[in-house]
Protein backbone atom coordinates (compact mmCIF):
# COMPACT_ATOMS: atom_id res chain seq x y z
CA UNK A 1 0.00 0.00 0.00
CA UNK A 2 1.36 3.41 -0.98
CA UNK A 3 1.06 5.42 2.31
CA UNK A 4 2.42 8.52 0.70
CA UNK A 5 -0.36 8.45 -1.90
CA UNK A 6 -2.96 7.97 0.84
CA UNK A 7 -1.46 10.81 2.89
CA UNK A 8 -1.49 13.13 -0.17
CA UNK A 9 -5.12 12.20 -0.80
CA UNK A 10 -6.07 13.02 2.86
CA UNK A 11 -4.36 16.39 2.51
CA UNK A 12 -6.65 17.36 -0.31
CA UNK A 13 -9.16 20.00 0.91
CA UNK A 14 -12.27 18.05 0.00
CA UNK A 15 -11.07 14.90 1.75
CA UNK A 16 -9.90 16.82 4.83
CA UNK A 17 -13.30 18.49 5.07
CA UNK A 18 -14.99 15.09 4.91
CA UNK A 19 -12.78 13.68 7.67
CA UNK A 20 -13.50 16.70 9.87
CA UNK A 21 -17.23 16.22 9.31
CA UNK A 22 -17.01 12.53 10.29
CA UNK A 23 -15.00 13.26 13.42
CA UNK A 24 -17.38 16.05 14.40
CA UNK A 25 -20.36 13.71 13.90
CA UNK A 26 -18.74 11.06 16.07
CA UNK A 27 -17.99 13.54 18.83
CA UNK A 28 -21.50 14.97 18.63
CA UNK A 29 -23.03 11.53 18.94
CA UNK A 30 -20.76 10.72 21.87
CA UNK A 31 -21.24 13.95 23.77
CA UNK A 32 -24.87 14.75 23.08
CA UNK A 33 -26.50 11.34 22.83
CA UNK A 34 -24.34 8.79 24.64
CA UNK A 35 -22.48 10.79 27.28
CA UNK A 36 -25.53 11.94 29.31
CA UNK A 37 -26.79 8.38 29.37
CA UNK A 38 -23.40 7.05 30.44
CA UNK A 39 -23.02 9.83 33.03
CA UNK A 40 -26.52 9.21 34.37
CA UNK A 41 -25.91 5.50 34.69
CA UNK A 42 -22.65 6.15 36.49
CA UNK A 43 -24.27 8.58 38.92
CA UNK A 44 -27.18 6.21 39.52
CA UNK A 45 -24.82 3.33 40.21
CA UNK A 46 -22.88 5.51 42.66
CA UNK A 47 -26.05 6.60 44.44
CA UNK A 48 -27.33 3.04 44.68
CA UNK A 49 -23.98 1.92 46.07
CA UNK A 50 -24.02 4.69 48.68
CA UNK A 51 -27.64 3.93 49.62
CA UNK A 52 -26.82 0.23 49.98
CA UNK A 53 -23.89 1.07 52.26
CA UNK A 54 -26.04 3.46 54.32
CA UNK A 55 -28.80 0.86 54.59
CA UNK A 56 -26.34 -1.80 55.73
CA UNK A 57 -24.92 0.61 58.30
CA UNK A 58 -28.42 1.52 59.49
CA UNK A 59 -29.44 -2.15 59.75
CA UNK A 60 -26.24 -2.94 61.65
CA UNK A 61 -26.97 -0.11 64.13
CA UNK A 62 -30.59 -1.19 64.56
CA UNK A 63 -29.61 -4.83 65.03
CA UNK A 64 -27.01 -3.81 67.62
CA UNK A 65 -29.63 -1.74 69.46
CA UNK A 66 -32.11 -4.59 69.17
CA UNK A 67 -29.60 -7.03 70.62
CA UNK A 68 -28.98 -4.71 73.57
CA UNK A 69 -32.67 -4.10 74.21
CA UNK A 70 -33.53 -7.77 73.74
CA UNK A 71 -30.83 -8.81 76.19
CA UNK A 72 -32.16 -6.29 78.71
CA UNK A 73 -35.77 -7.39 78.25
CA UNK A 74 -34.81 -11.06 78.43
CA UNK A 75 -32.96 -10.37 81.65
CA UNK A 76 -35.87 -8.38 83.09
CA UNK A 77 -38.34 -11.03 82.00
CA UNK A 78 -36.33 -13.83 83.58
CA UNK A 79 -35.78 -11.77 86.72
CA UNK A 80 -39.44 -10.81 86.90
CA UNK A 81 -40.54 -14.40 86.38
CA UNK A 82 -38.33 -15.48 89.27
CA UNK A 83 -39.47 -12.54 91.39
CA UNK A 84 -43.12 -13.30 90.70
CA UNK A 85 -42.62 -16.89 91.83
CA UNK A 86 -40.83 -15.77 94.98
CA UNK A 87 -43.47 -13.11 95.65
CA UNK A 88 -46.27 -15.67 95.51
CA UNK A 89 -44.30 -18.03 97.77
CA UNK A 90 -43.56 -15.24 100.27
CA UNK A 91 -47.18 -14.07 100.37
CA UNK A 92 -48.31 -17.64 100.93
CA UNK A 93 -45.83 -18.12 103.78
CA UNK A 94 -46.90 -14.86 105.41
CA UNK A 95 -50.55 -15.92 105.29
CA UNK A 96 -49.65 -19.30 106.79
CA UNK A 97 -47.79 -17.44 109.54
CA UNK A 98 -50.93 -15.46 110.37
CA UNK A 99 -52.98 -18.63 110.65
CA UNK A 100 -50.31 -20.20 112.85
CA UNK A 101 -50.23 -17.15 115.14
CA UNK A 102 -54.02 -17.31 115.46
CA UNK A 103 -53.64 -20.92 116.55
CA UNK A 104 -50.98 -20.01 119.13
CA UNK A 105 -53.36 -17.50 120.78
CA UNK A 106 -56.56 -19.39 120.02
CA UNK A 107 -57.44 -19.85 123.71
CA UNK A 108 -57.11 -16.12 124.48
CA UNK A 109 -59.15 -15.15 121.40
CA UNK A 110 -61.81 -17.74 122.28
CA UNK A 111 -62.35 -16.30 125.76
CA UNK A 112 -62.66 -12.79 124.32
CA UNK A 113 -65.24 -14.15 121.92
CA UNK A 114 -67.20 -16.07 124.60
CA UNK A 115 -67.60 -13.54 127.41
CA UNK A 116 -68.75 -9.92 127.59
CA UNK A 117 -66.72 -7.39 129.56
CA UNK A 118 -68.42 -7.82 132.94
CA UNK A 119 -68.18 -11.60 132.75
CA UNK A 120 -64.49 -11.33 131.89
CA UNK A 121 -63.96 -9.20 134.99
CA UNK A 122 -65.59 -11.84 137.21
CA UNK A 123 -63.51 -14.64 135.63
CA UNK A 124 -60.22 -13.00 136.54
CA UNK A 125 -61.33 -11.65 139.91
CA UNK A 126 -62.84 -14.93 141.17
CA UNK A 127 -60.74 -17.36 139.09
CA UNK A 128 -64.02 -19.04 138.16
CA UNK A 129 -65.11 -21.03 136.33
CA UNK A 130 -62.11 -23.27 136.90
CA UNK A 131 -62.19 -24.79 133.39
CA UNK A 132 -61.66 -21.32 131.88
CA UNK A 133 -58.72 -20.62 134.16
CA UNK A 134 -57.28 -24.03 133.26
CA UNK A 135 -57.62 -23.13 129.57
CA UNK A 136 -55.37 -20.15 130.23
CA UNK A 137 -52.75 -22.11 132.16
CA UNK A 138 -50.02 -21.30 129.63
CA UNK A 139 -50.42 -17.59 130.35
CA UNK A 140 -49.85 -17.92 134.11
CA UNK A 141 -46.25 -19.09 133.83
CA UNK A 142 -43.61 -16.67 132.61
CA UNK A 143 -41.75 -19.53 130.99
CA UNK A 144 -44.75 -20.94 129.10
CA UNK A 145 -45.88 -17.50 127.95
CA UNK A 146 -42.34 -16.71 126.77
CA UNK A 147 -42.49 -19.89 124.71
CA UNK A 148 -45.68 -18.60 123.09
CA UNK A 149 -43.99 -15.35 122.17
CA UNK A 150 -41.00 -17.24 120.80
CA UNK A 151 -43.22 -19.43 118.60
CA UNK A 152 -45.04 -16.32 117.40
CA UNK A 153 -41.77 -14.58 116.49
CA UNK A 154 -40.51 -17.63 114.62
CA UNK A 155 -43.56 -17.56 112.37
CA UNK A 156 -42.35 -14.46 110.55
CA UNK A 157 -39.36 -14.64 108.21
CA UNK A 158 -37.74 -11.28 107.46
CA UNK A 159 -36.45 -12.69 104.16
CA UNK A 160 -40.00 -12.56 102.79
CA UNK A 161 -40.36 -8.85 103.47
CA UNK A 162 -38.64 -7.68 100.27
CA UNK A 163 -40.99 -9.78 98.12
CA UNK A 164 -44.31 -9.15 99.90
CA UNK A 165 -44.09 -5.36 99.77
CA UNK A 166 -44.07 -3.05 102.78
CA UNK A 167 -47.82 -2.63 103.25
CA UNK A 168 -48.50 -6.38 103.18
CA UNK A 169 -45.67 -6.96 105.63
CA UNK A 170 -47.05 -4.27 107.96
CA UNK A 171 -50.49 -5.90 107.82
CA UNK A 172 -49.04 -9.32 108.63
CA UNK A 173 -46.87 -8.08 111.49
CA UNK A 174 -49.77 -5.95 112.71
CA UNK A 175 -51.98 -9.02 113.04
CA UNK A 176 -49.14 -10.74 114.90
CA UNK A 177 -48.65 -7.75 117.22
CA UNK A 178 -52.31 -7.50 118.27
CA UNK A 179 -52.30 -11.22 119.15
CA UNK A 180 -49.04 -10.88 121.10
CA UNK A 181 -50.53 -7.90 122.95
CA UNK A 182 -53.76 -9.75 123.73
CA UNK A 183 -51.70 -12.62 125.13
CA UNK A 184 -49.78 -10.17 127.33
CA UNK A 185 -53.04 -8.64 128.58
CA UNK A 186 -54.42 -12.08 129.49
CA UNK A 187 -51.24 -12.84 131.41
CA UNK A 188 -51.44 -9.52 133.29
CA UNK A 189 -55.11 -10.16 134.07
CA UNK A 190 -54.28 -13.54 135.58
CA UNK A 191 -51.35 -12.18 137.55
CA UNK A 192 -53.20 -9.11 138.89
CA UNK A 193 -56.61 -10.82 139.24
CA UNK A 194 -58.06 -7.89 137.28
CA UNK A 195 -59.25 -7.90 133.69
CA UNK A 196 -57.06 -5.88 131.29
CA UNK A 197 -59.42 -4.98 128.47
CA UNK A 198 -57.83 -4.82 125.01
CA UNK A 199 -60.18 -1.90 124.19
CA UNK A 200 -58.29 0.28 126.66
CA UNK A 201 -54.86 -0.73 125.39
CA UNK A 202 -52.91 2.01 123.60
CA UNK A 203 -50.67 -0.45 121.74
CA UNK A 204 -53.57 -2.18 119.99
CA UNK A 205 -55.28 1.14 119.29
CA UNK A 206 -52.09 2.49 117.74
CA UNK A 207 -51.55 -0.65 115.66
CA UNK A 208 -54.98 -0.69 114.05
CA UNK A 209 -55.58 3.06 113.73
CA UNK A 210 -53.23 3.38 110.77
CA UNK A 211 -54.84 0.41 108.99
CA UNK A 212 -58.55 0.41 109.79
CA UNK A 213 -60.96 3.31 109.67
CA UNK A 214 -62.11 5.04 112.83
CA UNK A 215 -65.65 3.74 112.25
CA UNK A 216 -64.50 0.11 112.06
CA UNK A 217 -62.40 0.49 115.20
CA UNK A 218 -65.25 2.06 117.17
CA UNK A 219 -67.71 -0.59 115.98
CA UNK A 220 -65.34 -3.35 117.09
CA UNK A 221 -64.79 -1.71 120.47
CA UNK A 222 -68.55 -1.54 121.06
CA UNK A 223 -69.00 -5.22 120.28
CA UNK A 224 -69.40 -7.33 123.46
CA UNK A 225 -68.32 -10.05 123.09
CA UNK A 226 -66.46 -10.70 119.86
CA UNK A 227 -64.88 -7.26 119.36
CA UNK A 228 -61.34 -8.59 119.15
CA UNK A 229 -62.34 -11.17 116.53
CA UNK A 230 -63.92 -8.36 114.51
CA UNK A 231 -60.65 -6.40 114.60
CA UNK A 232 -58.69 -9.43 113.45
CA UNK A 233 -61.26 -10.20 110.76
CA UNK A 234 -60.98 -6.70 109.29
CA UNK A 235 -57.17 -6.85 109.39
CA UNK A 236 -57.19 -10.19 107.59
CA UNK A 237 -59.58 -8.81 105.00
CA UNK A 238 -57.19 -5.91 104.32
CA UNK A 239 -54.32 -8.38 104.13
CA UNK A 240 -56.05 -10.49 101.48
CA UNK A 241 -56.91 -7.42 99.40
CA UNK A 242 -53.29 -6.28 99.45
CA UNK A 243 -52.03 -9.81 98.77
CA UNK A 244 -54.23 -9.99 95.67
CA UNK A 245 -52.93 -6.61 94.49
CA UNK A 246 -49.29 -7.59 95.04
CA UNK A 247 -49.61 -10.89 93.17
CA UNK A 248 -51.73 -9.52 90.31
CA UNK A 249 -49.33 -6.58 89.91
CA UNK A 250 -46.44 -9.01 89.55
CA UNK A 251 -48.36 -10.95 86.89
CA UNK A 252 -49.26 -7.76 84.99
CA UNK A 253 -45.60 -6.76 84.78
CA UNK A 254 -44.64 -10.21 83.51
CA UNK A 255 -47.27 -9.97 80.78
CA UNK A 256 -46.06 -6.47 79.80
CA UNK A 257 -42.51 -7.71 79.42
CA UNK A 258 -43.72 -10.60 77.27
CA UNK A 259 -45.59 -8.15 75.02
CA UNK A 260 -42.48 -5.97 74.76
CA UNK A 261 -40.37 -8.97 73.76
CA UNK A 262 -42.82 -9.83 70.99
CA UNK A 263 -42.90 -6.22 69.73
CA UNK A 264 -39.10 -6.06 69.58
CA UNK A 265 -38.97 -9.36 67.68
CA UNK A 266 -41.51 -8.16 65.11
CA UNK A 267 -39.67 -4.85 64.64
CA UNK A 268 -36.38 -6.64 64.05
CA UNK A 269 -38.02 -8.91 61.47
CA UNK A 270 -39.52 -5.88 59.73
CA UNK A 271 -36.14 -4.15 59.46
CA UNK A 272 -34.23 -7.24 58.37
CA UNK A 273 -36.81 -8.47 55.86
CA UNK A 274 -38.59 -5.86 53.69
CA UNK A 275 -40.95 -8.54 52.35
CA UNK A 276 -42.03 -9.31 55.91
CA UNK A 277 -42.68 -5.61 56.47
CA UNK A 278 -44.73 -5.39 53.27
CA UNK A 279 -46.84 -8.44 54.08
CA UNK A 280 -47.41 -7.20 57.64
CA UNK A 281 -48.61 -3.85 56.32
CA UNK A 282 -51.13 -5.54 54.01
CA UNK A 283 -52.41 -7.64 56.92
Amino acid sequence: MDFQAIWKTLQEPSVTALVVVLIAGFLWNLCVRRFPSLLGNALLARIEHKNAKDLQKFKAEIEAQYSTVKASVDFLSATQSERRSRTIDSVGRLWESILEIEEIYRDASRIEFMFPKQAMKRVFETRQPAEIIDMLQEYRSVRSFTQKLKRSNECMDEKDRIFTGERLWILGTGIKAVHDTLGGLIRSSLEDKAYRDWRDNEVIRHLVTGILSKEVLEESQRAYPGGFSMIVGHLKSEFLKEATRVMSGSQALSESLADLQQAILLENQRISNPEFSSSSAHQ
